[in-house]
This record gives structure tokens, C-alpha cells and sequence, in this order.
């Protein structure tokens, strides 16, 4: 098509003027502590595991998949039973903490960053709640990409961390000014 309309109009594309870095990608293994390591495997191949206060079944393989990615990270959901004032019995759910060396880890991150704005994706809750309590003792600028004044402010450098659900960031975005390092926090389907 530009061929055909060169003698209409001046086309110009991204890679015509624009010159990236190349992307450096950073990969850590993190290795679970026996403890964690016990019951992810007791999960995988029994598809149930017996904790403190609850037990996870896993009936099917997407809630398995998805428990053991819970797990990798650090905390599980666990089925909750609770009464209601008016006797009724409902089902929620709490957060479990199986371990802390992702968090460790993540932290460890952090601080070899020196000062550098990081936007970090998330795929659970309990995930992103146990990550805003290591950043507030941290002393850093935290924000949740949740508004477009969240945006501005990664943008004009007012955050140092900037955490994301990958779902809420999926199109249409423009976060390329507030820095350019990113970190996911755990693995997630895709």
C-alpha cells in the first residue's frame, strides 16, 4: 500500500526513526524452602493438601494449575466456612502464607535497582498486598495503576513503583515515561 500511494502522500513508520536498547531480560529462580517445597509437591500429586486451619482440594486442573501458582508465590487462598448472624453458614476466603522467599527475593531486587523506577505486574491479591507491605518499609513511592492520575504520576516521575494487574494494563497505555524497568511478580497462564 505505501508503495502505491508514495506519490500521494510521506509515509513514515517507527523503525524509519526510532532506536531502542535492546531489552535485557533479568530471569530469577527462586527456590523454595522445604517447608513451601513439601507442599507444592504434596498439592501436584495429591491435588489436596491439609494445612493449619483449612485443606485446599484441588478437584479439577485449572484450580490445581492455579493453587500451585499461588503457592510458587508465596500465599494461597483457602476456602473459609464462616455463620452468619442469622445461623446461615456462607464460604469465603482467606489468605494463607506458605513462604517468604519470593518476597525476599523481590525485595533483594529492589535494593540491587539503586533507586530506579520499577512498574511490577501482579497476578493475585494476596500478591499485591504482601508486596505493598515490603515497599512500605522500604521508604519508597508506591502507587497502584488504578486511575489516570496513577498514570501521571508514574509518568512524571513521582512514583518509584508502580504496581499493576497485567489485566489492567492491557491496551492503550502509555507508561513509558515513568522508567523502563519491569518486573512480574510470578508466573501467570500465557
Amino acid at each position: 500500500i505505501r508503495e502505491r500511494i508514495s506519490d500521494l502522500c510521506i509515509s513514515l513508520s517507527a523503525e524509519d526513526y526510532l532506536e531502542l536498547p535492546e531489552r535485557i531480560e533479568d530471569v530469577r529462580y527462586i527456590r523454595l524452602d522445604v517447608k513451601a517445597q513439601k507442599a507444592y509437591d504434596t498439592l501436584e500429586r495429591e491435588r489436596i493438601l491439609e494445612m493449619q486451619d483449612a485443606v485446599l482440594d484441588a478437584a479439577g486442573a485449572a484450580v490445581l494449575s492455579n493453587k500451585l501458582l499461588q503457592i510458587a508465590n508465596g500465599a494461597v487462598y483457602v476456602p473459609v466456612e464462616k455463620m452468619l448472624p442469622d445461623g446461615k453458614h456462607v464460604e469465603e476466603r482467606e489468605t494463607c502464607i506458605i513462604h517468604d522467599c519470593k518476597i525476599e527475593a523481590f525485595r533483594e531486587l529492589i535494593e540491587a535497582n539503586a533507586g530506579q523506577h520499577m512498574l511490577v505486574f501482579y497476578n493475585f491479591q494476596h500478591d499485591r498486598e504482601r508486596l505493598l507491605k515490603v515497599l512500605s518499609k522500604m521508604g519508597l513511592r508506591t502507587g497502584e495503576l488504578k486511575t489516570a492520575a496513577d498514570i501521571a504520576d508514574w509518568n512524571e516521575g513521582r512514583l518509584d513503583i508502580l504496581l499493576a494487574h497485567p489485566a489492567s494494563a492491557a491496551y492503550g497505555l502509555n507508561l513509558q515515561d515513568g522508567g523502563s524497568h519491569v518486573a512480574w511478580f510470578g508466573l501467570n497462564w500465557s
